[in-house]
């Protein structure tokens, strides 16, 4: 502080020394000379004093004495103030820049060359672009640099049109650019609408002779990474006769940015045998290309390498090691790398949130951390910016932490944030995802600009609600639609079983200049397939041709269970054989198709593991079980399990109890429920399954105690439902169902069925009414089971000799099985009924999954 008030008494000194009585000096920096005539003081002063303050990094003390000077009348010359200028810009203080400018145009100091280009390059700094103009503008002499800097002012405030049209005026007036001009002009090319024009630029580089320059060349391989051109960076830099660690981090990023990522690494281990060490830049471009758990080792390759390097505690490097862990779903190692951080940035704590905000991070714990994180970066004086508001906002989402969603959402309004538009889309998903549909309704009523992706949430919102009314009304209110929203509606329909609606829907949206993409083919795929709608499904099959998504993976999967659900299984094998690339999900769809042929599915088991070296997941060994347990081979699906190299989940005991059901094994039975429930002690279905399998047996005080542990416990049993697609309608039914309109003719049509039946040998299997009532009773309750309901519908509207096709959300109950054979053969129908685990194809008295279902094989030899 002395030292100052020293400097500003010897300011004041020497201004004092002006005062009177000199003669007039006209200084230019630190000398000055005499114009021989007497005046009362001088006109001018050395700028001298404010130079050395200005090195010394005491520029508002430079900036003081600028102000004494000019209270006294007295001028220093142009280049002093350029100096001050460009230690303003150096030091980002833009309001003093800005005074400094009006005082010396206040004095008329003439703008020549060197203040001019301190004053564009200052103004450029702070994106006031207009300023820099206007300074520009009243320059009447300009050399390169001034021209370069307005090119750069343009390039560097996203002008590039006026980038490109001040080179050609600068080229116009003869002045020829220079490595900075250029630098400055390829940094305008940055994308692919002016890529022609970049290409000019290099032309003119190369008549030049600086392609050989290293920053030039490494500023085209920018712009041509820029505009979609990575084959032309490559070869930009192959031609490179020297290169540094700037353009070897150039072309990795470049490839990285266009997912060249095998390209990416490539060069950088080519970088190292150059003997070229890479920088925090460098790290940072292959961090960001690891973003999938695939990528985890390529991280934690490079993560190896920082740390050789001593990199790790650079803050920059160490955020992209925190972003690059989490996008790999390894997010306890980002934790060890942020707890190891000496200081965190905004960038440090946003990033670490949203590792534990990621869909791949759903521990119960996880939405805890997200919170003591944010009370932790709070107390450490870190402000909490868009970014970590977003990701927060995403936590609650993921988790459904709706009292926390609300916290945030108080907070933003609080300090303002809540009118940005990405937030207000964020708090909106949050609300509709956590169930609360009037608080998502009252954001969205304030939205002002709705963009189509705020309207496609809304619309997804009702349909996962399943109120399709309100889905409709936003639908027909949206603006704009695209084919995200197309597909939602579709899905909706499809989940609700309306499949004319989903036909309605697929033509009105071609009819709309929107053409289905994969997701449209497989919602309607999935949903024919569900409701088994055969001849849907091969219009959609015709359609997926059409637009070439037959050879897609995923819509092939598709098409083999549609197929397979609605008995077509020569039609699956089909489009399975046809694949050029079979995944697991692949052979599972076909694996569960190929009902009852154990020798087959066991080849297709053994193929998978020996001809195309694939690992079976537990769905395979389900699969397998499945096949076993229909084929009444228990006691071999039992070892099958036990030979299991991985632990059985519950779809594999699950798939060994209803063989058990099926083939009446209670011993068997009770080990595979209690496996399951030793999995999950709330699995309704399990108890379900084993006092049926009790009241099978008989053994009707074991059945009621399985209930009563299971009523005891507050778990539901689903209603039994089959339904039936008539004319584009769906009828659903329910066991006893008296709400049809149709149900009078349905009983009548039912009776006369089962005297038919009764004639050709069919005898009521009494096990499967799973109540102690008397045989008449029982009778009864069987006539009118869900299925045999939906049937009967369906010979009652549908021609003479047309398939039937039923769809039963449980497993088909064994007298339905044996009731169905008995009535294709008595109707000449082909029948097929989709139940919750397998197709079932009726025809001629037979059933194509090998009687797994029936109980009593003498019944089926005494109809075939």
């Amino acid at each position: 502080m002395l030292s100052r008030r020293f400097g500003l008494r010897r300011w004041k000194q020497v201004l004092q020394n002006y005062h009177v009585g000199a003669m007039t000096s006209i200084v230019y920096n630190d000398g000055f000379a005499s114009t021989g005539k007497e005046l009362d003081g001088p006109t001018s002063v050395s700028g001298g004093e404010v130079w050395r303050l200005c090195k010394a990094g005491r520029l508002r003390e430079a900036i003081q004495l600028l102000g004494i000077i000019k209270q006294r009348g007295l001028l220093v010359n142009s280049n002093t103030y350029g100096c001050v200028i460009e230690h303003c810009a150096k030091a980002r203080r833009f309001e003093d820049g800005k005074m400094v400018h009006k005082q010396l145009d206040e004095l008329g100091v003439e703008i020549d060359i060197y203040l001019g280009n301190s004053l564009i390059n200052f103004y450029s700094k702070f994106e006031d672009v207009a300023s820099a103009e206007q300074v520009f503008r009243r320059m009447t002499l300009r050399d390169v640099v001034t021209w370069s800097s307005m090119i750069a002012a343009y390039a560097g405030n996203n002008h590039p049109a006026k980038a490109f049209d001040t080179f050609e005026r600068m080229t116009d007036a003869n002045i020829e650019p220079n490595r900075i001009t250029f630098l400055s002009i390829l940094k305008a090319c940055n994308n692919y609408s002016i890529l022609e024009k970049g290409r000019k630029i290099h032309t003119i580089v190369k008549a030049m002779g600086m392609e050989t320059d290293v920053a030039v060349a490494t500023a085209l391989i920018t712009m041509y990474s820029k505009c979609g051109e990575i084959s032309v960076a490559c070869e930009v830099f192959h031609k490179m006769t020297e290169r540094n660690v700037v353009s070897w981090t150039a072309i990795i990023q470049a490839n990285a940015q266009h997912r060249k990522l095998n390209e990416a690494f490539e060069l950088y281990e080519q970088m190292l045998q150059a003997g070229i060490s890479p920088n925090a830049v460098t790290f940072v471009s292959l961090l960001n290309s690891c973003n999938t758990p695939e990528a985890l080792n390529r991280g934690r390759r490079i993560h190896s390498h920082i740390s050789e390097r001593g990199l790790e505690t650079d803050m920059i490097v160490a955020n992209a090691l925190i972003t690059m862990y989490c996008k790999c779903n390894s997010v306890q190692e980002a934790r060890e790398i942020f707890d190891r951080m000496s200081k965190r940035d905004v960038i440090s704590w946003s990033a670490m949130i949203a590792g534990y905000a990621q869909s791949g991070y759903k521990d119960k714990e996880s939405i805890d951390e997200v919170f003591q994180l944010l009370e932790r970066m709070r107390r450490e004086g870190v402000f909490p910016n868009k970014v970590t508001f977003m990701s927060i906002l995403r936590a609650c989402t993921a988790h459904g932490a709706l009292e926390q969603g609300r916290q945030i959402h108080a907070e933003l309004s609080k300090v303002g944030f809540e009118l940005d538009r990405s937030l207000q889309t964020a708090i909106f998903n949050m609300y509709a995802k956590c169930g609360s549909i009037y608080e998502a309704e009252q954001v969205f009523s304030k939205m002002a600009n709705k963009n189509v992706v705020a309207w496609t949430s809304f619309l997804s919102m009702y349909i996962k609600c399943g109120d399709l009314s309100s889905a409709e009304k936003v639908f027909s209110e949206m603006p704009t639609r695209n084919v995200v929203s197309w597909n939602l509606m579709i899905a909706g329909y499809a989940q609700n079983g309306d499949i004319v609606k989903v036909f309605e829907l697929l033509s009105s949206m071609k009819a709309e200049g929107f053409q289905p993409d994969r997701v449209t083919v497989i919602t309607i795929l999935e949903a024919c397939g569900a409701l088994a709608g055969l001849e849907r499904g091969k219009l959609v099959h015709a359609e997926a041709v059409k637009l070439g998504l037959e050879s897609d993976t995923v819509v092939a999967t598709s098409l083999i269970g549609m197929y397979s659900k609605c008995g077509q299984v020569a039609e699956a094998r089909t489009v399975f054989d046809k694949m050029s690339n079979r995944d697991t999900v692949a052979w599972n769809a076909m694996l569960a198709g190929r009902a009852g042929l154990v020798q087959e599915g066991r080849e297709i088991f053994r193929m998978m593991q020996e001809d195309f070296k694939m690992t079976p997941r537990k769905q395979h060994y389900g699969c397998m079980v499945d096949l076993l347990g229909r084929a009444g081979r228990l006691q071999e699906a039992e070892e099958f399990i036990q030979s299991m190299p991985c632990e059985p989940d519950i779809s594999v005991w699950h798939a060994l109890l209803g063989a058990c059901k099926s083939h009446n094994n209670v011993q068997l039975a009770e080990r595979a429920a209690h496996h399951i429930l030793e999995l999950e002690p709330s699995y309704a279905s399990v108890y379900i399954t084993l006092s049926n399998i009790y009241a099978q047996a008989g053994r009707w005080d074991d059945s009621t105690k399985v209930r009563r542990v299971m009523d005891d416990r507050g778990l539901k049993k689903d209603r039994g439902e089959s339904s039936i697609e008539i004319d584009g309608r769906i009828h659903t039914f329910v066991a006893e169902d008296c709400a049809h309109p149709e149900i009078d003719a349905i009983h009548a049509e039912l009776e006369t069925l089962t005297k038919e039946m009764k004639e050709a040998g069919y005898t009521p299997d009494m096990r499967f009414v799973l109540h102690d009532v008397d045989d008449v009773q029982k009778e009864k309750a069987l006539c009118h089971h869900s299925e045999k309901l939906a049937i009967a519908y369906g010979l009652l509207k549908t021609p003479s000799g047309t398939p039937i096709r039923i769809m039963k959300n449980l497993r088909v109950c064994g007298d339905c099985h044996t009731a169905t054979k008995f009535i294709s053969k008595i109707r000449k129908r082909e029948i097929v009924a989709r139940d919750a685990n397998r197709f079932h194809y009726f025809n001629n008295g037979t059933c194509s999954c090998g009687d797994f279902c029936e109980m009593q094989l003498d019944i089926a030899r005494s109809i075939v």
